[in-house]
Formats: C-alpha cells, structure tokens, sequence
C-alpha cells in the first residue's frame, strides 16, 4: 500500500503538468485560430464596406473631382473597373498573406497564384499595379513583380514558405 501511495505522490505532480501543459498549448491554438478568423472577418467587412461605398454613384461623382484620384482612373476605361481591379489585387494580397503566414494550405494558394499570373495578362491589371505597386507589402510586391517577368515558369521557392 504504501508503494501507492509512493507512486501517487510521484505521478501525480507529473500527471498534473502535462494536464496543465495540453491545456496551455490547446489555448494558444485556439487564440491563434481566433486571431485568424478575426483577421478574415475584419477583410471581408471592409471590403463589403468598400465595395458598397466605393461603387456607389454620390461617391464616383465626388471621386472625380479630385486631381489625384481622377489619375488612376484615367488608366482605365472607369473608375469601377479600377475599384473592380483595386480589389482583385487587395483579394490576392490577401491571400499571399495567409499563405505566408500559414493559414492556408498549399494547394489553395497555387490555385491563387495561378489567377494572379492570368489577370496579370490582362493591360488594365498592369497599368494599374504599376500605380499602386508602392502601397504593397514587399513580398507582394516581389510576387507580382517576378509575375510580370517574361519567365513565366519562374520559381516561386525564394518568396514563398
């Protein structure tokens, strides 16, 4: 009996810091995994936000009046198209993030990467990023820029995780 009791008062000590030690690592997954979510639902609300805003026909017509704003949308036919445009990239921006920082697996991301090398083809995409370019992340930045290239089966290793 008393070789129990030995061994409880050595287990349980034990017993009880692995306990405490899952409980800690279940918590920090479960506010990292919060955190993520609450990065993503803050991305979609302003894009609703911007999008509705953006689009709508009091702030177009206010838009144009201004010296700065009415240059980038001389890059293309309208300023939807360039909110149309302006949001596509900030959509893949978005993703490259959650890719970088793991959020996403592999397989989404190259699907994601293969849109951006397409819509990269497309004129109006290309005079727009050459505009805004500078307001990105660098490591986007490089993305899209190694995107441009002529090489179009440039590796991607060095930027990506």
């Amino acid at each position: 009996m008393s070789q129990v009791v030995e061994y409880v008062q050595i287990f349980s000590p034990i017993i009880s810091t692995a306990t405490l030690i899952v409980i800690v690592l279940q918590l920090s997954a479960m506010r990292k995994s919060i955190v993520g979510q609450g990065i993503q639902e803050a991305y979609v609300n302003i894009t609703q936000f911007l999008y509705y805003h953006l689009n709508r026909k009091e702030y177009l017509e206010m838009s144009q009046e201004s010296p700065v704003i009415s240059k980038y949308y001389s890059l293309v036919d309208s300023p939807q198209q360039y909110y149309v445009i302006v949001q596509a990239l900030d959509t893949m921006d978005f993703i490259f993030h959650l890719y970088r920082t793991k959020r996403i697996d592999k397989e989404l991301w190259l699907r994601s990467e293969a849109t951006c090398k397409a819509v990269m083809t497309i004129p109006k995409f290309k005079r727009v990023w050459d505009k805004i370019r500078d307001t990105r992340s660098p490591e986007f930045r490089e993305l899209v820029d190694s995107v441009l290239l002529s090489d179009t089966e440039k590796d991607y290793k060095n930027i990506a995780p």
